[in-house]
């Protein structure tokens, strides 16, 4: 039984350096500056639902498919996305509802990248402009986006999945990648 629970937590260890591979990633200056995604609450929220659909995405369909730790990335988060809303001052009380609202978000943009991706086309600049930009939609900065969303993609493919497993990925910066893809 102690073998099988320290499995478990050593599985819940990585996964939580996954996610918070794809938090710093969500971070980088660049997508802010270069990339035109508000530096504000609900900025950074789209950039990290962003970062964290590709690792989701990658591996629920990508090479090995490892949807357990899946699901344990996205526990990551929302156990992250708890400890923060209590940081805040968030009441006991309030945080349910907060954590239900923050998670159906995440989940729509899952469901919307995802089905963008299946659809092809201009599909997922539209599902970037709708979610990222709004009704201030610049449609060049939600290609660039979109451009930037399929590298990493691309990029999270030849990741080797024991890398993944294990946690220890490091996300290029945007600017490089999607240079190196265009």
């Amino acid at each position: 039984m102690g073998w099988f629970q320290s499995r478990k937590r050593q599985e819940r260890e990585h996964a939580a350096a996954l996610y918070g591979a794809a938090a710093a990633a969500a971070r980088h200056p660049q997508l802010y500056e270069e990339y035109g995604v508000d530096d504000t609450v609900d900025g950074r929220f789209e950039m990290l639902s962003l970062h964290l659909f590709a690792v989701v995405h990658r591996l629920t369909f990508g090479p090995d498919p490892d949807p357990e730790l899946a699901r344990l990335t996205t526990e990551a988060f929302v156990v992250d996305m708890d400890a923060t809303y209590r940081d805040i001052g968030v009441s006991d009380r309030r945080i349910p509802k907060r954590m239900k609202t923050l998670f159906s978000s995440y989940g729509g943009r899952l469901g919307a990248y995802g089905s963008a991706l299946s659809a092809g086309g201009d599909a997922l600049e539209g599902a970037i402009a709708r979610n990222i930009f709004g009704e201030e939609s610049d449609s060049n900065a939600s290609r660039r986006l979109a451009d930037y969303l399929r590298a990493l993609l691309a990029w999270l493919d030849n990741v080797p999945s024991a890398a993944l497993q294990e946690g220890r990925i490091v996300f290029p910066d945007p600017i490089s990648l999607a240079a190196e893809n265009s």
